[in-house]
């Protein structure tokens, strides 16, 4: 038996939206797609997309680099599918980067200077190699684009 105590840990999927480097819980993932053009929804504010088609149902796009008023780089590749209060939503990336476990000590709080479009929907930081990694808070951002449960 090790001496040495475990710490406890999450794994995040890691995705790119403009020059946002993002992360969720992969415990909020249900799976990858590629992105479709959506079918519109009348009155929808311009970050739902719409809903697209997936396998027998169809999932609403939410396009973060739109809510965010982010400048944005390319055109839709990807979307990560999420699961939270009762929802499954697609959040519409750029690039899904990868899956990485990070030590929970090593999340540290957010700077007061951070960018205020995406303070509210983010716990956290993690400095990386590539860039500072920022928490997503699925359920404030879900809450906040207006996607409300059927």
């Amino acid at each position: 038996m090790s001496s040495v105590a475990q710490s406890a840990q999450t794994t995040y999927v890691r995705l790119r939206v403009a020059q946002h480097l993002l992360a969720i819980a992969a415990g909020r993932v249900e799976e990858f797609a590629d992105y479709r053009v959506p079918v519109p929804l009348p009155s929808a504010p311009a970050h739902l997309l719409g809903l697209m088609p997936l396998r027998d149902r169809s999932v609403p796009l939410v396009a973060l680099d739109i809510f965010l008023a982010t400048a944005v780089c390319c055109e839709p590749r990807r979307v990560v599918i999420v699961v939270c209060d009762g929802m499954r939503v697609g959040i519409v990336c750029d690039e899904i980067v990868g899956m990485r476990d990070i030590p929970n000590e090593q999340l540290t709080p957010l700077p007061r200077s951070m960018p205020n479009g995406i303070h509210p929907y983010v716990t956290h930081e993690h400095a990386t190699d590539s860039g500072v990694v920022r928490v997503l808070d699925v359920s404030a951002l879900l809450a906040a684009a207006r996607v409300r449960k059927p």
